[in-house]
């Protein structure tokens, strides 16, 4: 927007917004704007806010409700770029860190839940 009195109109910057031409305001942290919006919008599931635009995810992580991606937890994995959500291991493997785009076998002697870390047999 513009100072008070101008005769014109300056559009807001990226995560900025502005009701009615008034000062610009900042955009809430999960949020984006672009130059001239009126309201701030939240990044869909799978994408994070990245320098005024929704930015998918890389795989190996995942994103909900407009939040920062976050890396799948072990014993989950994604392989696509923006997933809304890590698949789960199946029986017998896992993950050895967080931000896994595969899962492998358990070792000899473990196990693992769908989902779960790998651990040793009883």
């Amino acid at each position: 927007s513009s100072p008070i009195g101008s005769t014109t109109c300056q559009d807001c910057g990226p995560n900025e917004f502005s009701v009615s031409g008034g000062t610009c305001q900042s955009c809430s942290g999960n949020q984006i704007s672009s130059p001239g919006d009126c309201t701030c919008r939240t990044c869909p599931d799978g994408t994070e806010p990245q320098l005024g635009a929704c930015a998918p995810c890389d795989p190996g992580q995942f994103s909900t409700n407009g939040a920062a991606c976050q890396e799948c937890p072990i014993g989950t994995y994604s392989t696509l770029p923006g997933a809304s959500e890590c698949e789960d291991c199946p029986c017998g493997y896992s993950t050895t860190t967080t931000g896994s785009t595969t899962c492998g076998p358990c070792a000899v002697g473990q196990f693992s839940n769908p989902g779960e870390a790998c651990r040793s047999c009883l």
